[in-house]
C-alpha cells in the first residue's frame, strides 16, 4: 500500500509526475520537465516540440476531446502504476483529472460560442438590409 512518499525527491525528478502534468496541464508539465534532473536536453526539447505541435496543429474541439478522453485518463494511469506516488497525491491528481475531463467535454459541444452555431449576420436582399441575431431571428431591417 502506498501511504507516504518513499523518497525525498522533488516532484520534477519523478518521471511519472512530469508525464502526468504534461498530459493534464502542459504549462506545469513543461516547468517540471525543464527544471528536472532526470531528463536530458534532447528529451526536454522533444517533449517541448511535441507540446508545441499539438497546440499548433490541433483545433480547439479536437484538443478538448483529446484532453478528456485520452490525456486525463492516461495521466491518472501513469500515477496509479507508479509505486513511489503517495495515495493522497494520486487521489488529488485523479480529482483534478476528472474536473479537467468534465470541463473539456462540456466545452467540446460548442454551445453558443463563435462557431458554426452562431447565426449572427447582415444580409442584403431585394434592396433591403436584414440584421440577424445569434438565434437566427431578424432583429432589424433597413430599406433604401
Amino acid at each position: 500500500m502506498r501511504t507516504n512518499e518513499t523518497t525525498d525527491r522533488r516532484w520534477q525528478d519523478r518521471r511519472s509526475l512530469v508525464y502526468a502534468w504534461l498530459l493534464l496541464f502542459f504549462p506545469v508539465g513543461l516547468y517540471g520537465l525543464w527544471t528536472s534532473r532526470v531528463f536530458d536536453d534532447r528529451q526536454k526539447w522533444r517533449f517541448s516540440a511535441a507540446v508545441a505541435v499539438v497546440l499548433v496543429v490541433g483545433s480547439a474541439g479536437l484538443l478538448n476531446l483529446l484532453a478528456a478522453l485520452v490525456c486525463a485518463p492516461m495521466a491518472v494511469f501513469l500515477l496509479w502504476r507508479d509505486p513511489e506516488i503517495a495515495r493522497p497525491t494520486f487521489r488529488n491528481f485523479t480529482i483534478g483529472a476528472g474536473v479537467v475531463a468534465l470541463l473539456a467535454l462540456s466545452s467540446a459541444g460548442g454551445g453558443g460560442g463563435f462557431g458554426e452555431d452562431d447565426c449572427t449576420a447582415v444580409i442584403e436582399q431585394g434592396g433591403a438590409t436584414y440584421f440577424r441575431d445569434s438565434d437566427c431571428n431578424v432583429i432589424g431591417k433597413m430599406s433604401d
